[in-house]
């Protein structure tokens, strides 16, 4: 068995404005949104950003369809920008994920906890389904 441990590890205390400097899927939706360079780094950005890395291991192929290093914070956002950005709509929207968005926004770590159980779901679904990959909306 393989156990995924996501950390938070950008966390800035000093309240500066920085470059964002993360993972290209994971650049912070507020950044996106406003075209915005510098940022004061949040705790919510890298609690957002984890549950695009639960997301990218679940369904892979949701985030493999796109060139993400075309995906930045820019006036004029690229179509993987865009993407993006109606992938966090979707998430919100989402009867499951919206749940976690909303934890990370209110920095509630316990119900971000929970976000490990989806794994225990995918692992029965994985059994149902035999070798098919699944590639699901949220």
């Amino acid at each position: 068995m393989i156990y995924i441990n996501v950390m938070i590890i950008a966390y800035d205390l000093e309240f500066k404005k920085v470059i964002y400097k993360g993972g290209y899927v994971c650049w912070p939706q507020r950044l996106l949104e406003t075209g915005t360079q510098l940022h004061v780094p949040e705790a919510a950005d890298d609690l957002y950003a984890s549950i695009l890395v639960v997301l990218h291991m679940l369904f892979p192929c949701r985030f493999n369809i796109f060139d993400v290093y075309r995906i930045g914070s820019n006036p004029d956002p690229t179509l993987e920008t865009l993407e993006i950005l109606q992938i966090w709509k979707d998430i919100e929207a989402s009867k499951i994920w919206g749940l976690f968005y909303l934890a990370a926004r209110d920095l509630d770590y316990d119900t971000l906890l929970e976000i490990g159980d989806c794994f225990v779901m995918f692992n029965i679904c994985s059994a149902v389904v035999g070798n098919y990959i699944l590639c699901a909306p949220w």
